[in-house]
């Protein structure tokens, strides 16, 4: 999370989108400083994209 926070601020304040396969990276309330995401970083359409598929597979 110390790594994927700052990433999210960064990508998010250039239009851009940090997301996990299920919400913002900057909305997870982190539990350890040593805590793991899955990191899904871009620009937006294409990070929407991205999610689509996901939610593909897991339908």
């Amino acid at each position: 999370m110390y790594q994927a926070n700052p990433m999210a601020m960064l990508i998010e304040q250039s239009a851009g989108k940090a997301h996990t396969c299920s919400q913002r990276i900057l909305d997870i309330q982190p539990e350890g400083i040593h805590q793991r995401v899955v990191v899904i970083l871009g620009v937006a359409n294409e990070v929407d994209k991205c999610l689509s598929y996901e939610h593909t597979e897991t339908n």
